[in-house]
């Protein structure tokens, strides 16, 4: 195996990933279906969902259907709520760890930089 020393330049940049890192699960796009995917993957809310679409025919139920609507949504919303900060705080601590000061050798001297700005040929001290 051959290890280089090499100046940014002389590195191909799409040869290899960056040393961003990101833990988060979602973005603005992909956070409500994704969440709501989740969120249906527990038997308890595919019960509930079942639940209330049996109750919304009058033919079946006599009750309301908002009476096993408003549980679910109430439910869904909470959980939600919690992979939404959750996923925040993720993004914080990413964001954080991305901003590390790193000392690199770099064109004969010694350089501070953001731990995401690594690239492969970097000599990190």
């Amino acid at each position: 195996r051959t290890i280089r020393v090499a100046s940014h330049e002389e590195i191909v940049p799409s040869k290899f990933e960056g040393n961003y890192i990101s833990t988060t699960k979602y973005n603005a796009f992909t956070f409500f279906p994704l969440s709501l995917f989740e969120q249906f993957k527990r038997i308890a809310n595919i019960y509930f969902l079942i639940t209330a679409i049996l109750q919304s025919v009058p033919e079946i139920s006599p009750l309301h259907p908002f009476s096993a609507i408003a549980p679910l949504i109430f439910v869904l919303a909470v959980s939600m709520i919690r992979e939404g900060f959750e996923d925040y705080l993720r993004y914080r601590s990413d964001k954080e760890i991305n901003a590390t000061p790193t000392t690199v050798y770099w064109e004969s001297s010694f350089k501070q930089t953001r731990a995401d700005q690594i690239v492969v040929g970097d000599l990190v001290y």
